[in-house]
């Protein structure tokens, strides 16, 4: 799978998709990748799985569940099979893709 970004556009293969933020960063998985949106003000929920197909698989908040909307900073690949998520309040979630459920959380502020 070639992967291309281009400010808020995602290129997989022959496939576009555009978003309403940039994409600031990509992590790829066997079943998705997953991006984390992001704009001078972070938008809320900004991480997203996008299959290999072009089509949203999920949202961030269908997995980690809050009250209010919340902002994501940043996301890293933990293995082959799990990602870091970490709140605009310093919060960091550990998801299992396999599963896509949370397995982790820690406080990093």
């Amino acid at each position: 799978m070639n992967i291309k970004i281009e400010k808020n556009k995602l290129y997989l293969d022959s496939i576009e998709k555009q978003f309403d933020n940039d994409i600031d960063k990509v992590l790829e998985f066997s079943k998705y990748c997953v991006i984390l949106l992001m704009n001078d003000d972070v938008p809320d929920n900004n991480v997203m799985a996008i299959g290999y197909d072009g089509k949203a698989v999920w949202n961030i908040s269908e997995i980690i569940k809050f009250i209010h909307p919340e902002a994501y900073v940043s996301i890293s690949k933990q293995s082959e099979n799990t990602f870091s998520a970490v709140t605009y309040n310093g919060v960091k979630f550990t998801v299992d893709t396999l599963i896509n459920q949370i397995v982790n959380k820690e406080i990093t502020k």
